[in-house]
């Protein structure tokens, strides 16, 4: 097995057990495997780069609404755990419906 498999089955693990990332990838549409196959060939190199482009967007959707969660003037997430269970409500439970 070459290095690069490697990495992309621990890479691939990794972001199965990341509920953000599993909801980036329901928002458009896709598993997780999927969106990080279509990621990489969007931005090669940068495979993470769209997730954290969406994940940001989603994160100033989020302050708006829950400005309790954000500290320094709505600049840092304050409640991670908030802001996570706001992204499974909103991409994932639908599915599950």
């Amino acid at each position: 097995m070459k290095l690069a498999d490697i990495e992309t089955e621990a890479t691939l693990h990794c972001l199965k057990m990341n509920t953000r990332y599993v909801a980036y990838a329901a928002a458009n549409g896709r598993t997780v495997e999927e969106q990080l196959s279509r990621d990489r060939q969007d931005m090669p190199g940068t495979t993470l780069a769209c997730f954290r482009r969406w994940e940001h967007e989603r994160l100033n959707e989020f302050a708006a609404e829950h400005p309790e969660a954000m500290a320094f003037a709505g600049t840092i997430l304050r409640d991670h755990c908030a802001f996570t269970e706001w992204l499974r409500q909103r991409f994932l439970t639908p599915l599950a419906a």
